[in-house]
């Protein structure tokens, strides 16, 4: 039985970098799957999407339950450890 479950959409508001530099992040999914490369039963799948340009970048990372909840709690740590007005510059610098 496949324990597939609805994709959950994220807007973002990022970057990723590749071999080609540096490009804009628009959109992930969030998912529960059976793994198609990684080596578990199944885990957490994230697609991390952009269209802008119209050139469609996809990279989808396959971790495993114990790997994910690290990963968000490293995420909810680092951002506990800013600083409020760096989040509001950084934005404001961007959009300026």
């Amino acid at each position: 039985m496949c324990g597939f479950t609805k994709a959950i959409p994220v807007t973002l508001e990022g970057s990723a970098k590749d071999s080609g530099g540096w490009l804009s992040l628009e959109t992930a999914q969030v998912y529960h799957d059976h793994f198609i490369k990684a080596n578990l039963e199944g885990g957490v799948v994230l697609d991390f999407l952009r269209t802008e340009g119209g050139d469609a970048l996809q990279m989808c990372m396959e971790l495993s339950k114990e790997s994910a909840l690290a990963l968000a709690q490293a995420i909810m740590d680092t951002i506990a450890q800013m600083p409020e007005e760096e989040g509001a510059h950084a934005h404001a610098a961007a959009t300026a």
